[in-house]
């Protein structure tokens, strides 16, 4: 197909039981001028089969089969294969609205924005839940561009890479990929590109599924040594963007941004981490954070407190009783 305006970059790794679903949805998409890169990465279930039923209908499905190598790597393969004009991220057991496509790029097109967010509906067996955690957070400004520090730097918290349509030029001109050979990549991304980006569009009424089941590649993620992958991250988002602070690329305020952002970011995932893992995790994230300076209007209270208790740090005794000025 020539002159793609859409890719549509699919990850599969046995999710044979939503596959099917997640397809119809790409297929029956109102606006038609795509291509659905569908990378089987080694299923051991029926995925594959579904996937080559669904290619030899529609010759818009592209199908690369390769052993397992993990969706980082996956999700890079797509990037390199991607002719579109635009990008967007979909996983195969989740789902998106027929005018999800149609919606997101009418935003993109009139707004002349980098990055087009959709909302993220959550899919409970079919309970469909709009009012949750990345909804609010993504929609936490109600405009319908975002263009400032402070308004890019609440949109950065909702890190979730999917249901985002990313202009390729802007993505390849940053070179925005994802780190390979861990989990949580979509950080390292979703921040990066938010933080480098001119606007950021939102569209409400565009919905993209995201389907909570126990199989789910972050059900189990805080109970295993994957958690430490958090870390690995955080490491490299922050040596990148001291790089870009002193490349000039961004402003040097970004830094303030993403050091609250990390800060939370340890304290909730310190919370969640299985009790055996806790006091390593702690140790790690204290060691990157402990130099930052929390001195800025990023670090509100609730921030502050969390870095505190990370660190150990207690508040002077006299606060316990100030309860006015």
């Amino acid at each position: 197909m020539k002159n793609v305006e859409v890719s549509i970059i699919v990850p599969v790794y046995n999710v044979g039981k939503f596959l099917a679903k997640c397809l119809e949805s790409l297929v029956g998409q109102t606006f038609k001028n795509i291509e659905i890169i569908c990378i089987n990465d080694g299923s051991t279930d029926n995925s594959l089969e579904i996937l080559n039923s669904f290619a030899g209908k529609d010759e818009r499905i592209i199908l690369v089969n390769q052993p397992n190598q993990g969706v980082s790597k996956v999700r890079n393969c797509g990037l390199e294969m991607a002719k579109g004009k635009f990008l967007l991220f979909i996983d195969g057991d989740d789902y998106i609205a027929s005018d999800f496509v149609e919606k997101l790029h009418a935003k993109a097109c009139k707004t002349g924005a980098e990055i087009t967010a959709g909302n993220i509906v959550y899919d409970e067996e079919g309970n469909l839940i709009r009012n949750n955690f990345i909804s609010k957070q993504t929609f936490k400004i109600n405009k319908e561009i975002l263009v400032s520090i402070n308004e890019k730097a609440s949109f950065a918290k909702s890190v979730i890479i999917c249901g985002k349509l990313f202009a390729a030029d802007f993505v390849r001109k940053n070179n925005l990929k994802f780190m390979e050979g861990c989990r949580f990549e979509d950080n390292e991304f979703s921040f990066l590109s938010t933080v480098l980006a001119d606007k950021v569009a939102l569209e409400k009424d565009a919905e993209y599924y995201y389907v909570m089941h126990s199989a789910s590649l972050m059900a189990n993620v805080f109970n295993t040594e994957t958690v430490f992958d958090f870390i690995k991250v955080f490491k490299e988002i922050s040596v990148k963007m001291k790089d870009l602070t002193a490349e000039n690329r961004i402003s040097l305020e970004y830094l303030s941004v993403f050091n609250a952002h990390m800060t939370n970011a340890f304290y909730n995932t310190f919370k969640s981490a299985s009790e055996i893992y806790k006091s390593e995790f702690r140790k790690q994230a204290v060691e990157i954070l402990k130099n930052i300076d929390t001195h800025n209007k990023y670090f509100d209270s609730k921030t502050l407190k969390r870095y505190n208790k990370l660190l150990g740090i207690s508040e002077p005794f006299w606060k316990k009783f100030v309860f006015f000025k």
